[in-house]
């Protein structure tokens, strides 16, 4: 809380030695020491009661909801927007793979090949 240090704290013991003196000084300090309690406890209490009163709970919570929301909605459109890319890919190779195959059939006639007719078996064909 305050950054007082170990050369601070010896100066103000020095100084309490010499204006309180060595016989009141442990009262002294445990005087303040109760007193700086009490004013914790009562602070502390009363910041309590302040944030029950406005419903400071609700609010973090609330605060806490709209960030995961917030998270939530970023994620969900970086999935759409690499399911967009990927779709976007898709289509591209498909394209890409249309048009290598095209001038393998430019060289043929222009009538739609017709599949050859299966070699017959011998189940297809009479005995004598």
């Amino acid at each position: 809380m305050f950054d007082i240090g170990f050369l601070e704290l010896v100066v103000v013991a020095a100084v309490g030695l010499v204006i309180i003196g060595p016989e009141k000084l442990p009262g002294a300090i445990r005087t303040v020491a109760i007193w700086i309690g009490t004013i914790r406890r009562t602070l502390g209490n009363a910041r309590a009661e302040f944030e029950r009163q406005i419903g400071a709970d609700e609010i973090r919570r609330e605060i806490h909801n709209e960030q995961v929301l917030a998270s939530l909605r970023a994620a969900k459109s970086t999935r759409d927007e690499i399911q967009n890319k990927l779709n976007t890919l898709a289509t591209d190779s498909l394209k890409s793979a249309e048009s290598t195959n095209e001038p393998e059939n430019a060289g043929e006639n222009s009538s739609p090949a017709t599949p050859d007719k299966p070699a017959s078996t011998t189940s297809d064909q009479k005995t004598p």
